[in-house]
């Protein structure tokens, strides 16, 4: 036997509200109060609602035709901390704003932290002016978080940074990076492959450059097991004493160090990339170092869709089983491989 349709109308009459009082309480919007919100969540739980699909791949299709998503209710928030200024979270930025358009959206930029919004101030913000959608630009650090009203959004991640609560993200994949980059050097017949990283950097990618370098060391046999390089800051008696004892043929390391890099191998007369070829493992797209460009637009774009895709489903608060989608990097050879 079937199972019957809930509709909005089956929960406002056992409640005893109106149609509009129950649309309202699950979409979120303001002009419901907290206690008869929660009864009719109760309820819709109840009963089993679900939300139809098909209105909302209709509303959708509706917003990409408005020409004033802010009027709609449409706009998105991309939330940033004032301590984390980037280029790569500008390509966040232009990835996802672009991504949101297309479907009708506007992604509107907010700080939090120092000179920008606390987070309750900015749960009321965005709350009041029935933003529904957050994208977390990345943190300056490993590991770091803050607290916004979450019940009321719904969330999705740039990158691992931002841990507590665990949300749904979207994250360049660092393993299948750091495998591309090794499978270019034995190509190029380089086994003594030298790891140069800091240990924040690291901690931001959850030490999947590592993972990948050792698994390849263990399963292919092609290179010379040099021990990874972790260092607080770049220190240069510790990089010297490191590269006399290991003498890597190519040196792998991220944006952070790249330049200190450069200038060691050039300071000691090595001439890249003959004698010592130089990796980024996320390449700006106005440089001619040689790596991966990590495609941050794409990685935007990624979160804003799957962010948009979870608004239409309703989908807000801390999720149970918290997912991560994985987006590919773009090897480019550069002048230094």
């Amino acid at each position: 036997m079937p199972i019957p349709v809930q509709t909005l109308g089956v929960i406002a009459d056992k409640i005893g509200v109106s149609t509009m009082s129950v649309s309202r309480a699950l979409s979120n919007k303001a002009g419901v109060s907290r206690e008869l919100r929660e009864r009719i969540l109760r309820v819709a739980r109840e009963l089993g609602y679900r939300p139809n699909p098909l209105i909302g791949a209709l509303m959708a299709n509706v917003r990409a035709k408005s020409r004033d998503p802010v009027r709609t209710g449409t706009v998105l928030a991309f939330v940033s901390r004032a301590d984390r200024a980037s280029d790569v979270r500008f390509e966040h930025f232009r990835g996802a704003a672009t991504a949101a358009e297309e479907q009708g959206y506007k992604l509107e930029k907010f700080i939090v932290g120092k000179s920008g919004y606390t987070p309750e101030r900015l749960s009321e913000i965005l709350y009041a002016r029935h933003i529904l959608g957050v994208l977390i630009s990345p943190l300056a650090t490993g590991h770091g978080h803050y607290d916004l009203d979450w019940g009321k959004f719904s969330t999705v991640v740039i990158e691992y940074t931002f841990t507590e609560p665990a949300f749904d993200r979207v994250v360049h994949d660092n393993y299948a990076a750091m495998k591309l980059i090794l499978d270019r050097c034995r190509e190029r017949g380089h086994r003594r492959i030298g790891l140069i990283f800091t240990t924040n950097a690291l901690e931001r990618t959850k030490g999947l450059y590592e993972a990948a370098y050792w698994m390849e060391q263990k399963t292919t046999r092609a290179f010379t097991a040099l021990p990874p390089l972790r260092l607080e800051a770049w220190d240069k008696a510790q990089v010297t004493r490191w590269f006399d004892q290991y003498r890597p043929q190519v040196l792998i390391t991220s944006a952070s160090l790249i330049q200190d890099c450069g200038d060691f191998l050039r300071r000691r007369k090595q001439v890249i990339p003959r004698d010592c070829a130089l990796v980024n493992v996320n390449v700006a797209r106005d440089t001619d170092i040689g790596g991966i460009r990590q495609d941050n637009e794409l990685i935007g774009a990624t979160a804003v869709r799957l962010l948009i895709d979870k608004i239409n489903r309703n989908d807000r608060g801390i999720p149970d089983r918290p997912c991560t989608v994985l987006t590919p990097g773009l090897w480019v050879a550069g002048k230094t491989f």
